[in-house]
C-alpha cells in the first residue's frame, strides 16, 4: 500500500494492480462515463456531506488499460471529491472482462429491488455479451420468471423508449403490444408517453384499442394518432387528458355500445331534468347500477331532494332498459 501522497499521472503512469493495489488519484485521471456505470444517478447530498465532514473512508474501484484508469464502482464519490478538489483514493483490480464489469457493478450498486429502467439498462449492455444461468442469479432473475421475457421483448424497442420507462410513464407490461406495432408507427407513438404517466390498465387499453381499431375500422394509424395526440395539447391536467383519449378510443372500437351509452346518459339527464338529482351510469351498460348524486345546503334543500326523489321513483328509471341494449 502506498503511502499518501500527491501524485501525478507521470509518477503512477507504470502502476498496475498487482504491484500497487492502491492509489491517491486526481479525479480527472479517472474515466467514469463507461458503458458499464448503469444508473449513475444524481449526487446525494448526504454523500456529500459526509466526504467533506469526515473525508474518503472507503477506496473506488478502478481497472487500467494502456495506462488509463477506468472506473468500476464510486461513481458519486468521484464526482464529489472532483468538485472538494480532493484526491481520490483508489483500489485499482485487474481488468475482470466487459461482462464480468457490468455483473460486478451491478452486484455492487443495485437497489433491494432494481426498477425495470435500472434492468433493462444493464441488459442493454450485458445481452449481446451473453448471459449464463449464473449470470442471472447475479441479477436477480430466474431463467424462468415472467419478468425475464418481458425485459427481452423490450429490447427489441429502440433505446428511445427507455427514457418513457425510466420516467416511469409505461411499463414493461406495454413491451409486448409495442411491438405489434411497425417501427413507424411506434416512434410516431412515442409522444404520448413523454409527458402522460399511463397505468397499466390505461397503457394496455390505449395500445390495445389502438391495434384493434386499425384491425377493425376504416380510419388510419394517422388520423386515429393525430387525434389523440391533439388531446394532448388540450389545457386539461395530465389525468383528465388520459381520461379524454380513453373516451374516445372507446367509442371507435365500440361504437354501437357508444352510441347506446350515450342514448341512456341522454335519457337520464332528461329524466332528472328540473331537480338537484345527478343520475350517472358508470358501468357501459355492463348492468342496470345507476349513481343517484345530490347536495344540500339546508333541511329545505333535503326535503325537496326527497320529493324529487320520489318522483323519479315514480318514473321508474329503469323503465324500458331493453331499449339501451337492442
Amino acid at each position: 500500500m502506498l503511502k499518501k501522497q500527491k501524485m501525478s499521472t507521470n509518477s503512477h503512469k507504470d502502476v498496475t494492480s498487482k504491484s500497487c493495489p492502491v492509489l491517491a488519484l486526481s479525479a480527472q485521471e479517472i474515466i467514469i462515463d463507461n458503458p458499464w456505470i448503469f444508473w449513475p444517478q444524481k449526487q446525494n447530498p448526504v454523500l456529500a456531506k459526509s466526504l467533506k465532514l469526515l473525508g474518503q473512508q472507503e477506496p473506488i474501484l478502478v481497472f487500467v488499460r494502456e495506462k488509463v484508469f477506468f472506473l468500476v464502482h464510486g461513481y458519486q464519490r468521484v464526482k464529489v471529491l472532483k468538485s472538494l478538489k480532493q484526491p481520490v483514493k483508489t483500489l485499482v483490480i485487474d481488468y475482470p472482462g466487459p461482462k464480468e464489469l457490468g455483473l460486478l457493478y451491478f452486484s455492487l450498486n443495485t437497489l433491494p429491488h432494481p426498477k425495470e429502467w435500472a434492468l433493462v439498462k444493464a441488459f442493454r449492455y450485458l445481452q449481446p455479451l451473453g448471459l449464463r444461468k449464473s449470470d442471472l442469479e447475479i441479477l436477480g432473475l430466474h431463467p424462468q420468471n415472467p419478468l425475464l421475457a418481458k425485459i427481452e421483448t423490450w429490447l427489441n424497442l429502440s433505446e428511445t423508449w427507455d427514457l418513457s420507462l425510466a420516467k416511469e410513464h409505461l411499463n414493461l407490461d406495454a413491451a409486448p403490444l409495442l411491438a405489434k406495432f411497425l417501427p413507424a408507427e411506434r416512434e410516431q407513438l412515442f409522444p404520448l408517453f413523454q409527458t402522460l404517466k399511463w397505468s397499466s390498465s390505461n397503457q394496455k387499453k390505449l395500445l390495445t384499442w389502438l391495434l384493434e381499431i386499425m384491425a377493425l375500422a376504416e380510419k388510419n394509424f394517422n388520423q386515429i394518432l393525430n387525434t389523440i395526440l391533439s388531446i394532448t395539447q388540450d389545457k386539461l391536467s395530465p389525468q383528465d387528458k388520459i381520461k379524454k383519449i380513453l373516451g374516445l378510443l372507446w367509442e371507435e372500437r365500440y361504437p354501437v355500445l357508444a352510441s347506446k351509452q350515450k342514448q341512456l346518459s341522454n335519457y337520464l339527464t332528461n329524466l332528472s331534468g328540473g331537480t338537484n338529482w345527478e343520475i350517472s351510469h358508470p358501468s357501459m351498460l355492463e348492468n342496470t347500477c345507476l349513481e343517484f348524486k345530490a347536495r344540500a345546503n339546508n333541511l329545505s334543500q333535503l326535503k325537496q331532494l326527497h320529493k324529487d326523489l320520489e318522483s323519479l321513483i315514480q318514473q321508474n328509471p329503469w323503465h324500458n332498459w331493453e331499449q339501451f341494449l337492442v
